[in-house]
């Protein structure tokens, strides 16, 4: 007789192990997070924030065409967390890399409040983006039950649709709303509102990734 052998899920000791842990579309997006507090108290200070902030920035290498994003994660006060990562594609544009970034952001978001057990403790959640396109394109999925065929054809319907569908996972209502990038090239760092300080923050974040990884293969 055939022996059966039951399958047993690794135990997931740790955050940065549940990250690990995610499907492989996800994964190469959220593995490159910092926190700047310990793992132990993260959670607390998303439960503590007042609101929370997400802000991310997209970025295309003008040598090679190559893709990247970068996001941060926010109390109205402190930054609790930053990440980047590459933008996937043969053709890779400005959209399509602020739409990784926007779709990284969310999903970290989302993995912490599941890993933490989050769903009923938070209540606000601020999504700001340099790209009044796509905002206005992540709007009319959010407003359209039904979406028609000829939409699909278009060339980044699949990190649009992949957006709409994570914020449609969230308990609670996300806001999205827009950033004027490159701020501190005319005003100075004291008199940026949060949000633009968070933006020119993953505007580095996506630079940073751009120039340690340009061997990346990032066709798939």
């Amino acid at each position: 007789v055939q022996k059966i052998e039951r399958h047993v899920p690794r135990a997931i000791n740790s955050f940065a192990e549940y990250i690990g842990s995610l499907p492989d579309w996800c994964r190469p997006l959220l593995e490159h997070f910092q926190l700047p507090c310990p793992s132990e108290s993260f959670s607390t200070k998303l439960t503590q924030a007042e609101a929370l902030y997400l802000v991310s920035d997209g970025s295309v290498s003008s040598r090679d065409g190559q893709g990247s994003f970068g996001w941060v994660l926010a109390s109205p006060t402190k930054r609790l967390a930053e990440g980047n990562g590459p933008a996937y594609g043969e053709w890779i544009s400005s959209f399509r890399s602020e739409g990784y970034g926007m779709l990284a952001a969310l999903q970290f978001l989302l993995a912490s409040i599941r890993y933490y057990e989050l769903a009923h403790q938070l209540s606000k959640t601020l999504y700001f983006c340099d790209n009044k396109g796509l905002i206005l394109r992540i709007a009319f999925h959010q407003q359209h039950a039904i979406i028609y065929p000829s939409r699909t054809l278009g060339s980044d319907y699949d990190l649009e649709a992949e957006i709409s569908a994570t914020i449609r996972r969230f308990t609670y209502k996300v806001t999205l709303a827009h950033v004027k990038g490159h701020q501190d090239q005319e005003s100075r760092p004291v008199d940026l509102s949060w949000e633009a300080s968070l933006n020119i923050r993953a505007d580095k974040l996506a630079a940073d990734f751009q120039k340690h990884n340009r061997d990346l293969d990032r066709s798939q």
